[in-house]
């Protein structure tokens, strides 16, 4: 005697509900993961690619840390330059300079006064015959902070590259745009063409309008597996710069600015929703599932 059994298949209708939820999921998981092209895409110079070593991810003069903090303190130093010293300006007028330790090629910096925080300003200059480079970048001292406008809008010497503003919370982050002023001496330069570079391998250039201002798209270019499961996006952090250069009466002058940025924090809520609806379509499904089961039992 031969026993045939007779699978049931599922109906056509509850196989497209759990598809319909698994793939809103995967889109919206992704849908911001292909959003890399910055504002000023026809300027794009190059796309992503694999995260190359830290000494090749830019050539701009940088400010970058070198080793983990000392009691609190900040210990950095400089890349694609030989400054040996770094001036470091506060946004308190009674305050101009913080100390800063110099031992070993590295720069352990703090501030004069422990009440004065906020966002500070950080410059690390190399000069010879022939050439100035210049690397800037912003720090955040954890103390009472006055604003840093007065501070960013200043002029200074030589060619600079200088954010209109600052994230205070939350920092730069993919997909936002910022604007940046170039200036020489404190004139606004119109026309000059900023090459943007980040650790995660992205490339573009920019240019600035006829204000000297540049808007700046950052890219979406994290990869997801790379992003902190523990901490998530608010810890996982790369580096990235703007350099210009420009060339005045026999000086070549290279500067840049550099930060951090960081992940989309949507990557993690879409990421999130779609694993919600990817449940739901599940719970939806399974008092389908179970009654066919019944049935073909029955």
């Amino acid at each position: 005697m031969t026993v045939t059994h007779h699978r049931h298949p599922i109906p056509l209708t509850h196989c497209m509900i759990i598809a319909s939820c698994v793939l809103s999921g995967i889109s919206l998981a992704q849908e911001h993961a292909h959003e890399s092209a910055p504002a000023t895409a026809p300027q794009r110079t190059g796309a992503a690619r694999p995260v190359p070593s830290i000494n090749q991810w830019t050539k701009t003069p940088v400010i970058i840390p070198a080793g983990k903090p000392e009691n609190g303190k900040p210990v950095l130093g400089s890349m694609n330059s030989n400054a040996t010293e770094l001036q470091v300006i506060s946004p308190a007028k009674d305050s101009p300079l913080v100390k800063i330790d110099k031992a070993a090629g590295r720069w352990r910096v703090e501030p004069v006064e422990r009440d004065v925080g906020g966002i500070h300003l950080l410059l690390a200059r190399e000069i010879s015959e022939s050439e100035t480079r210049l690397a800037m970048t912003t720090w955040m001292f954890h103390a009472r902070a006055p604003s840093p406008s007065a501070l960013l809008s200043a002029a200074r010497p030589g060619l600079v590259i200088q954010p209109l503003q600052v994230p205070e919370h939350g920092g730069f982050r993919e997909g936002s745009t910022w604007q940046f002023m170039v200036r020489f001496d404190g004139i606004p330069m119109p026309g000059t063409r900023l090459a943007f570079d980040t650790e995660n391998g992205s490339h573009a250039t920019f240019v600035a309008d006829d204000a000297g201002v540049a808007n700046v798209k950052f890219p979406h270019d994290f990869d997801p597996v790379s992003i902190d499961r523990k901490a998530g996006a608010a810890r996982t952090r790369r580096s990235f710069s703007l350099g210009a250069e420009l060339e005045r009466n026999g000086t070549r002058h290279v500067s840049g600015f550099n930060n951090f940025y960081y992940p989309d924090q949507m990557r993690e809520r879409n990421l999130l929703a779609g694993m919600g609806l990817f449940a739901f379509g599940m719970v939806l499904a399974t008092p389908m599932l179970r009654r066919k089961k019944e049935k073909s039992h029955a």
